[in-house]
């Protein structure tokens, strides 16, 4: 995610970070519950544009 910083927008940001959250839960031990934590987190956040 580090390679598209900084992301011009919300959207721009959550595609990535639903990828990596993707990948974190599949290897385990975090459950689906915990990845969707993540990205609630990502979308409440506020950016500056």
């Amino acid at each position: 995610m580090r390679a598209g910083a900084p992301f011009r927008s919300k959207g721009a940001l959550l595609v990535p970070a639903g990828d990596a959250v993707d990948a974190w839960v599949a290897e385990g031990p975090p459950e689906q519950a915990e990845g969707a934590a993540v990205l609630r987190t990502a979308r409440k956040a506020s950016y500056a544009t």
